[in-house]
């Protein structure tokens, strides 16, 4: 799987739910109010937009993985 796309209903991504995985595209929705440890480290993502609704992504929730561009929606 190299790419998901997440339901607007998605509030919460549990620790380490795509650890691993060889995904390299993700959109997060804009529901999305946590994302737990470790759940994207060491995937290939390499881009990734943080709705405004997040509030908190914990201990290397996108550790280790190929990160070039982070974009925060505004607000």
């Amino acid at each position: 799987m190299s790419s998901i796309h997440l339901p607007d209903s998605i509030i919460s991504i549990d620790d380490g739910a795509f650890q691993g995985s060889h995904l390299t595209s993700l959109e997060l929705p804009g529901s999305l109010i946590f994302v737990g440890d470790s759940a994207f480290s060491y995937t290939y993502i390499s881009d990734v937009f943080i709705p405004s609704t997040l509030l908190s992504i914990e201990y290397e929730g996108l550790g280790e993985s190929f990160l070039t561009s982070v974009v925060f929606q505004d607000g």
